[in-house]
């Protein structure tokens, strides 16, 4: 980072915000203060976790008899955050906190500066409610939360679950004096669960315009006390060291595909924090792995579906090893649920997992392996996993009625699971990569199989989905015994899935919400569209099977994404489409980034570099409306307030549309396909990451176009565009 990158909030709310390494997060208000939220565990999402356990529902600050209950300004910085606190009692207060990167720890750095001209002496406490509890979805292996105790072992502090061997420890850089209980005095009133109320007192002098930092560190264990204490103990002295490491990290991934885009700064600086953002997602997790996961403060764990859209970013960034670890652990994961190729959906901290998988994370899964292949080059990787992709495209085909699959597509609602259009474009796109796989490994005659049956199954699609009259794909295929009573539902609900006795758990409530439009006349236009449906379906003889449109969903721009229909048909079906970028006729009110995402890709497919930029512009509307540094899952503010998958509308469409790049590490070649318009001229995508070594693009558009490449000796590159070396 030439200047060190920095947000700075000064209305704080509790807005969350996020510090976090590899091993432990902590999700608070940028008010400074632990408001008890969370849905999938009900008021206890937020907090500070080393998965797979919480240690702490929060600390609080107070000074000479006043809580620090809202600070004065906050700063969001890639590697921790601060909290500014003016005034107080004559000081000004600053807490800064980070975490290791790779140290189950937390360091809380509290600054106080006597701004008078007098000495100063005062009370300064760290109150605690500790809550170490196990992560989501522990009921399932029988474990169950015990009561808390704290104890202070000569200068630290131990906190232990009297039931687990899940412990912190805590060590302070000052003397201090131990004070257990005091849940009476805290700020945010007693907390729910089990866990122990304690403060640490300190009593700081300050000469008239001294600044004096004191220093609080926690580690963690879910093995045992005698680890935290050793962690603790490893790290207090080093963290100082740890800190540069941990902005040295920072400083690196600016510099590693780094966008310079001069007519759009919201959009380079939306992309710079994604960066960061895609080191805050990965979490290691002992005994369970290590992988990059969905989002926080509700997802931080491992979907199938995510991994495939949070990869590409990742590999531009040169991070193959964390998607390698990610498609592993959800491998892993997989063969033990479902002993076969069938790609779960959601893995939780402890490896327990909630949902066998949809029909389309099993392709998907597929196809993150072969563009890890086509990045990093690494052939052993996808040998390792081409077998169980194999096993994937038996899946597929055991559920397969009229040539293409059944089941759940990305849209989770209760029902849409018969031939989804998603569902069906995914299969298509699974025997292709696997095609594509099975050549890179000289396996020809299953290569030539593969090839046959995607064309086969486009066939079978386009037979079966395109609705003529409409100029586009239907929703889903059913038979009229399947159709009439889930049009008759829809007309009342949209319920969210899977809805069976044994997802009746905690935090359930997360995963089935109502779906339906909030405003009466969306409402209105639900029941008139599934009373259109029911009437069409009474038509229909037994048995026979036909494809509906049902509620504008944009599942047709996917086979344009995947390039899968020619150009002018692309274009009409787009147009078809409706607005685009914004909600079309009864998908809902939200617009979720990663739609926007398949939809830029689906928009460079067609030929429309404006409409390219058009969907990044309106993703950079939303960056930092909920935290400062990151997009929400649905624009503009709601959902996870960090969602990974965003990256597909934030950093992929720099490489995969402007610049259309596409590349075969394995032997050394890179094929360019810009999509540019004039706003795009002097878009620089620096140090971009193939097969381990740095490419830099440069774009130019004006009279004549073209594109600016430096690139490593050995590698053949094509570009649809002049291509000029690169003049340094």
């Amino acid at each position: 980072m030439k200047q060190e990158d920095r947000i700075t909030v000064y209305q704080t709310e509790e807005k969350p915000c996020l510090t976090t390494g590899h091993r432990l997060y902590v999700i608070g208000g940028q008010n400074g203060m632990f408001p008890q939220k969370g849905e999938h565990m009900g008021g206890e999402m937020w907090g500070v976790w080393a998965p797979p356990i919480k240690l702490l529902d929060g600390f609080w600050l107070e000074l000479d008899g006043r809580w620090l209950t809202r600070a004065d300004a906050f700063t969001a910085l890639p590697y921790g955050c601060c909290f500014a606190y003016e005034n107080v009692s004559g000081l000004n207060v600053e807490r800064f906190q980070f975490v290791p990167q790779e140290e189950a720890a937390l360091f809380v750095r509290i600054t106080l500066e006597n701004r008078e001209e007098q000495p100063w002496q005062g009370r300064l406490r760290l109150a605690v409610k500790t809550e170490l509890m196990p992560v989501w979805l522990s009921d399932r292996l029988g474990v169950r939360d015990g009561q808390d105790r704290v104890r202070r072992k000569g200068d630290l502090v131990l906190g232990k679950d009297e039931e687990n061997p899940w412990s912190f420890c805590l060590g302070v850089s000052e003397p201090y004096t131990f004070l257990p209980g005091g849940e009476e005095e805290c700020p945010q009133g007693k907390t729910r669960g089990k866990g122990a109320y304690f403060t640490l007192e300190l009593m700081p002098e300050l000469a008239p315009g001294e600044r004096k930092e004191l220093w609080f560190t926690l580690s963690a264990s879910s093995l045992s006390p005698e680890e935290a204490e050793r962690t603790c103990r490893r790290v207090q002295g080093r963290r100082e060291e740890l800190l540069r490491e941990k902005r040295e990290v920072y400083e690196a991934l600016a510099e590693t595909a780094a966008l310079r885009f001069p007519k759009r700064p919201e959009i380079e600086e939306t992309y710079r924090w994604t960066q960061y953002l895609n080191d805050w997602i990965v979490r290691d997790v002992e005994q369970v792995g290590r992988g990059a996961v969905a989002g926080y403060a509700e997802f931080p764990w491992w979907f199938g579906h995510d991994t495939a859209y949070l990869a590409p970013a990742l590999l531009m960034q040169g991070d193959g090893e964390t998607v390698k670890s990610t498609l592993r652990l959800i491998k892993a994961a997989s063969c033990r649920e479902n002993g076969s190729g069938r790609v779960v959906h959601e893995i939780s901290n402890n490896g327990v997992v909630f949902y066998e998988g949809m029909t389309t994370e099993t392709p998907q899964f597929a196809d993150a392996v072969w563009r890890t292949y086509c990045w990093t080059g690494d052939e052993d990787f996808l040998r390792e996993m081409y077998p169980f992709c194999q096993k994937g495209a038996e899946y597929l085909d055991s559920l397969c009625v009229d040539g293409l699959p059944t089941g759940y597509g990305v849209t989770e609602i209760a029902g849409l699971d018969c031939i989804c259009c998603d569902t069906a474009v995914h299969a298509v796109r699974d025997y292709q990569a696997l095609m594509q796989m099975a050549g890179a490994l000289g396996k020809q005659e299953e290569a030539e199989r593969y090839r046959l049956r995607m064309e086969e199954t486009f066939s079978a699609f386009e037979r079966l989905m395109w609705l003529e009259e409409q100029g586009l794909y239907g929703d889903m295929a059913a038979t009229k015994e399947e159709i009439l009573p889930r049009a008759q539902t829809w007309q009342i609900t949209l319920k969210g899935f899977p809805i069976t006795d044994v997802d009746e758990i905690e935090g359930y409530e997360s995963c089935k919400q109502d779906k339906s439009p909030e405003e009466e006349a969306e409402k209105l236009r639900l029941r008139e569209r599934m009373q259109a449906v029911i009437r069409e379906a009474e038509t229909m003889e037994e048995g026979e099977r036909r494809a509906f449109f049902l509620f504008g969903l944009g599942h047709s721009a996917l086979p344009v994404e995947y390039g899968f229909v020619e150009q002018e048909r692309a274009a009409a079906i787009l147009e078809k489409t409706g607005s685009g970028f914004r909600p079309a006729e009864i998908a809902g009110e939200h617009i979720m980034p990663i739609g926007t995402g398949h939809r830029i890709v689906a928009e460079y497919a067609a030929g429309n570099p404006e409409r390219v930029l058009e969907g990044m512009q309106l993703v950079a509307e939303s960056f930092g409306r909920v935290t400062p540094g990151a997009t929400s899952e649905i624009y503009p503010d709601s959902g996870c307030f960090v969602q990974a998958w965003n990256s597909f509308a934030t950093m992929w469409p720099v490489a995969a549309c402007i610049f259309g790049v596409s590349p075969d590490a394995a032997r050394k070649r890179l094929s360019l396909k810009p999509c540019l318009c004039e706003e795009m001229d002097g878009v620089e995508l620096k140090n971009l990451v193939i097969g381990g070594e740095r490419f830099t693009l440069r774009a130019h558009v004006g009279e004549e176009t073209w594109v600016e490449l430096s690139a490593p000796e050995g590698w053949t590159v094509e570009c649809t565009l002049p291509l000029k070396p690169m003049n340094r």
